[in-house]
């Protein structure tokens, strides 16, 4: 469900982790997510899942917090 939601391969190997550069990675990958064609329809399969159980937002960094998956969890708390 949420490969097509990923920051594309040039954003993530461009901000590779580094902190600095987290506030345009944020910037740059919600654009992305915006421009998605099948946003909407991953908000109400989010949204769906919600009503049933928990939803997992995946990543592989080690960073906790300055990650693809906690912008991606701001996002989707704003659309819904």
């Amino acid at each position: 469900m949420g490969e097509r939601h990923q920051p594309s391969t040039y954003l993530r190997k461009w901000f590779n982790h580094e902190e600095a550069l987290y506030p345009k990675f944020r910037e740059q990958y919600r654009e992305e997510l915006e421009k998605n064609p099948d946003k909407d329809d991953f908000i109400k399969t989010v949204k769906e899942q919600l009503t049933k159980d928990n939803v997992t937002l995946l990543f592989g960094a080690k960073e906790e917090k300055l990650n693809q998956a906690t912008v991606l969890k701001e996002w989707l708390e704003e659309k819904m």
